[in-house]
């Protein structure tokens, strides 16, 4: 073990891990050589199997009572040692996971696992493939993402394709998305082994034509289970490559994590970028707030993070009012509209002892939901036991106009 590991500054690792349904992968940052670093097994494999009980993540819902919360975890946790063993480390610093299905239910699984392991909210974080990718091709050299990159994700279920530019929206740097799924018989008798990538590369290169039908963009890059074959067809192989750069590899979104985790901690490249891509919250939510009074805004839910990281949990003192005004505003726009949340059930208590609890959580990228609890006030108001919940839907047109920037 190195000496000076003690004394290093940057020896808090920084983990990606990608959990697909059959297998996962890890990868660490390495601070001297600015790299994601894959972690092979004590069997020198890149590709760690899943245990049954991982496998079952990915099933339909069953609720929080989820039967393998303890193998989850226990697996996780054996990610993570493994990371520290081979890297000679002691302290971890983030852990960024991305798994295959971004679903509520799969996510509320894996958060379940990670608290169980005693590990504080601020060391971890849950994004999908999609966000990965993008933090991969936009933490490349300029010159690889500048006109815009493309990626082809050949899974069991299609091709997936995702086109992603950076441009300006009024004085802002936003990494916009437009995705389309094919998922056609040919598609499928790839992937499931009716017939040879040979033999549909026509059709394939069609699509591909119709996704990308300039030489615009600066890169594209293919994963997934079809695209894993020893050489592609020198047709395909060309058409990929005129006017940009290709690559193939199954390591994107783990390296993609890898990247996520370094940027939370260090925000380098994307310091000035905000990432409106599918699965990231693109319209900001404020409140009119007086504190120490003073009358500010107040930032609930900002614009470019997470949707299941965006939960918030706060409360606050009311003065005599009956409604509570959420201000909503777009990435892509300066004009706020409004949502309303009628709180008159709440009985007003005169000496600022009427406080509430406000507890926001997302569905998805685009249904948020608020609870809005009456606290009472220890012994001088006890809480009425009113509750009051309402879903507000929030806009997402900007993801698939990439043309706006």
């Amino acid at each position: 073990m190195n000496s000076n590991i003690e004394t290093n500054e940057n020896d808090g690792l920084i983990i990606g891990i990608d959990i697909q349904k059959q297998y996962s992968q890890i990868c660490w940052y390495d601070y001297d050589n600015k790299i994601c670093e894959p972690v092979v097994s004590d069997e020198n494999e890149a590709f760690i199997c899943n245990p049954n009980e991982v496998c079952e993540l990915f099933n339909t819902p069953r609720g929080l009572d989820y039967e393998y919360t303890k193998e989850l975890a226990e697996f996780i946790f054996n990610l993570i040692e493994l990371t520290k063993h081979k890297c000679q480390r002691m302290k971890v610093e983030k852990v960024c996971i991305t798994v295959e299905i971004f679903e509520k239910y799969i996510l509320d699984r894996l958060k379940v696992a990670l608290n169980s392991l005693i590990m504080p909210k601020e060391q971890w974080i849950l994004i999908s493939h999609e966000e990965c990718y993008a933090y991969y091709a936009f933490s490349q050299k300029h010159e690889l993402y500048s006109s815009g990159v493309m990626l082809l994700d050949y899974t069991i279920d299609g091709l997936h394709t995702y086109r992603m530019n950076i441009g300006k929206i009024q004085d802002k740097n936003v990494i916009m998305e437009k995705r389309v799924t094919f998922d056609d018989n040919k598609i499928l008798d790839v992937v499931q082994g009716r017939k040879s990538f040979a033999d549909v590369s026509e059709h394939i290169m069609e699509i591909v034509r119709v996704v990308m039908p300039d030489r615009s963009l600066s890169s594209v890059y293919l994963t997934g289970v079809g695209f894993d074959i020893p050489e592609f067809p020198m047709e395909f192989a060309r058409m990929l490559c005129t006017g940009r750069k290709a690559f193939v590899g199954q390591n994107l979104f783990v390296k993609g994590a890898c990247y996520c985790a370094y940027e939370e901690i260090n925000s380098d490249l994307f310091k000035n970028v905000l990432l409106a891509c599918y699965n990231r919250i693109t319209t900001g939510v404020e409140l009119d707030i007086i504190e120490r009074g003073v009358p500010r805004r107040f930032r609930l839910v900002r614009t470019g993070i997470n949707w299941y990281m965006a939960d918030r949990n706060i409360d606050f003192i009311l003065d005599d009012i009956t409604k509570i005004r959420f201000i909503l505003r777009s990435c892509d726009s300066s004009e706020e509209y409004e949502e309303v949340i009628d709180i008159s059930e709440i009985p007003y208590r005169e000496g600022r002892i009427t406080r509430i609890n406000m507890n926001v959580t997302f569905e998805n990228d685009s249904k948020m939901v608020v609870t809005i609890t009456d606290r009472g006030f220890g012994d001088f108001a006890k809480s009425s036991g009113r509750v009051i919940k309402k879903e507000i839907y929030l806009d997402t047109e900007r993801k698939v106009s990439e043309g706006e920037a």
